[in-house]
């Protein structure tokens, strides 16, 4: 189910049947990504608290991303969805679920496009389409960024050219490429914590 319903059912769901909804996409993913991160951060000689965190995608995946990621400390981070970077009171392409990222990240009310918030990124986090990154676009990003190009099938940008573009950590949600961030490891360990 498509952002932002999969929001309004999961919320109805909950208050229905008053118990906590998993959703992969959403808490799954984002799961993954903060510990994907925690350990880049280490590689890359960074700290939460100080880096700078571009998410191009703004669905499900985005928002319970983006969501994790404010909560467990980043505080310069942007959200960008095809007409660019998602930002208070933005007149078009926008929804309550976007609104709520606008109010929660993008503090400086940066605007333009995905190729202009990476500039000076320290992470790039692909939950969009395939091909979108260049390796100019890496390149232009702070010193050993970390990338992870999570579109299916195709990455945002390959991870040879990411590497070679400077990228300290690239990772994907490939399985035939090294370094692979696959949700499906996520869900079996915190259901097996809901049980305990």
């Amino acid at each position: 189910i498509a952002a932002p319903h999969a929001f309004t059912i999961a919320d109805h769901l909950e208050k229905a049947a008053n118990i906590p909804v998993f959703s992969n996409q959403h808490h799954g993913t984002a799961v993954l990504i903060l510990g994907g991160l925690l350990n880049a951060l280490k590689v890359a000689g960074k700290n939460l608290e100080d880096i700078s965190v571009v998410i191009s995608g703004a669905g499900i995946a985005g928002v319970g991303v983006s969501r994790l990621l404010v909560r467990a400390g980043v505080k310069r981070l942007v959200v960008c969805d095809r007409a660019g970077a998602i930002y208070k009171y933005r007149p078009e392409r926008m929804n309550w679920a976007k609104s709520y990222i606008a109010k929660e990240t993008n503090f400086d009310n940066r605007r333009g496009s995905l190729r202009a918030m990476m500039r000076g990124a320290d992470v790039f986090i692909g939950l969009s389409t395939g091909g979108i990154v260049t390796e100019e676009m890496i390149a232009s990003m702070n010193d050993n960024p970390i990338v992870f190009g999570l579109a299916i099938p195709d990455p945002e940008i390959d991870p040879a050219l990411a590497k070679a573009a400077g990228a300290r950590v690239v990772a994907t949600g490939r399985p035939d490429f090294p370094n692979t961030l696959d949700i499906s490891l996520v869900f079996p360990g915190v259901f097996r914590g809901l049980l305990d």
